[in-house]
């Protein structure tokens, strides 16, 4: 894993904190949203495994 600094507007650091609700931190929330997100759209999780470009088709098999 690779650590980034983020600057977020006030908003959205209060929505995370609503969201997150003392359940998990700001970080491990904010990573696993970005990974259910990531899911969402078929991208793979792993770097050596290059994504697709937006729009494209996956191969049938």
């Amino acid at each position: 894993m690779k650590r980034i600094q983020l600057q977020l507007p006030e908003a959205v650091v209060s929505w995370i904190d609503d969201h997150a609700a003392g359940i998990e931190s700001r970080a491990s929330f904010v990573r696993r949203t970005l990974v259910q997100v990531m899911r969402g759209e078929g991208r793979p999780l792993n770097a050596q495994q290059p994504a697709p470009p937006a729009g494209a088709q996956t191969p049938q098999r």
